[in-house]
Protein backbone atom coordinates (compact mmCIF):
# COMPACT_ATOMS: atom_id res chain seq x y z
CA UNK A 1 0.00 0.00 0.00
CA UNK A 2 2.82 2.37 0.88
CA UNK A 3 4.46 1.86 -2.54
CA UNK A 4 1.20 2.63 -4.32
CA UNK A 5 0.61 5.75 -2.26
CA UNK A 6 4.20 6.93 -2.75
CA UNK A 7 3.80 6.42 -6.51
CA UNK A 8 0.63 8.51 -6.48
CA UNK A 9 -1.61 5.58 -7.48
CA UNK A 10 -4.91 6.31 -5.79
CA UNK A 11 -5.61 7.59 -2.32
CA UNK A 12 -5.56 5.89 1.04
CA UNK A 13 -9.37 5.76 0.84
CA UNK A 14 -9.23 4.10 -2.62
CA UNK A 15 -6.78 1.46 -1.40
CA UNK A 16 -8.82 0.75 1.72
CA UNK A 17 -11.98 0.34 -0.32
CA UNK A 18 -10.25 -1.97 -2.83
CA UNK A 19 -8.84 -4.06 0.01
CA UNK A 20 -12.26 -4.39 1.64
CA UNK A 21 -14.05 -5.23 -1.61
CA UNK A 22 -11.53 -7.92 -2.55
CA UNK A 23 -10.90 -9.33 0.95
CA UNK A 24 -7.41 -7.81 1.07
CA UNK A 25 -5.16 -5.74 -1.15
CA UNK A 26 -3.04 -8.75 -2.12
CA UNK A 27 -6.09 -10.64 -3.34
CA UNK A 28 -7.23 -7.56 -5.23
CA UNK A 29 -3.87 -7.17 -7.01
CA UNK A 30 -3.71 -10.87 -7.89
CA UNK A 31 -7.23 -10.74 -9.24
CA UNK A 32 -6.13 -7.97 -11.60
CA UNK A 33 -2.84 -9.49 -12.66
CA UNK A 34 -3.56 -13.20 -12.41
CA UNK A 35 -1.01 -15.74 -11.33
CA UNK A 36 -0.52 -18.69 -13.64
CA UNK A 37 1.97 -21.39 -12.76
CA UNK A 38 3.73 -21.23 -16.16
CA UNK A 39 4.15 -17.46 -15.93
CA UNK A 40 5.40 -17.71 -12.35
CA UNK A 41 7.84 -20.45 -13.34
CA UNK A 42 9.20 -18.40 -16.24
CA UNK A 43 9.60 -15.27 -14.09
CA UNK A 44 11.33 -17.26 -11.35
CA UNK A 45 13.68 -18.88 -13.87
CA UNK A 46 14.66 -15.46 -15.24
CA UNK A 47 15.26 -14.22 -11.70
CA UNK A 48 17.51 -17.20 -10.92
CA UNK A 49 19.52 -16.91 -14.13
CA UNK A 50 23.13 -16.24 -13.18
CA UNK A 51 22.40 -16.22 -9.44
CA UNK A 52 24.05 -18.16 -6.63
CA UNK A 53 21.11 -19.18 -4.48
CA UNK A 54 21.23 -22.47 -2.58
CA UNK A 55 18.98 -25.39 -3.42
CA UNK A 56 17.17 -24.86 -0.08
CA UNK A 57 16.47 -21.20 -0.92
CA UNK A 58 15.17 -22.09 -4.38
CA UNK A 59 12.98 -24.87 -2.98
CA UNK A 60 11.57 -22.52 -0.33
CA UNK A 61 10.54 -19.88 -2.88
CA UNK A 62 9.20 -22.52 -5.28
CA UNK A 63 7.04 -23.93 -2.46
CA UNK A 64 5.55 -20.46 -1.97
CA UNK A 65 4.97 -20.05 -5.73
CA UNK A 66 3.28 -23.47 -5.87
CA UNK A 67 1.02 -22.62 -2.93
CA UNK A 68 0.04 -19.26 -4.43
CA UNK A 69 -0.68 -20.68 -7.87
CA UNK A 70 -2.85 -23.41 -6.35
CA UNK A 71 -4.63 -21.34 -3.69
CA UNK A 72 -4.30 -17.72 -4.82
CA UNK A 73 -3.52 -16.38 -1.35
CA UNK A 74 -1.33 -17.22 1.60
CA UNK A 75 -1.29 -15.69 5.03
CA UNK A 76 2.15 -14.91 6.46
CA UNK A 77 1.51 -17.35 9.32
CA UNK A 78 1.66 -20.22 6.79
CA UNK A 79 5.41 -19.59 6.46
CA UNK A 80 5.83 -21.09 9.93
CA UNK A 81 3.92 -24.28 9.08
CA UNK A 82 4.78 -27.31 6.97
CA UNK A 83 5.75 -27.56 4.16
CA UNK A 84 7.50 -24.20 4.56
Amino acid sequence: ERMLLDAGVGTSHDLSRAAEDARGLGVFVRSLVGLERDAASEAFSRFLNGSTYTRAQIDFVWTIVTHLTENGVMGAERLYEPPF
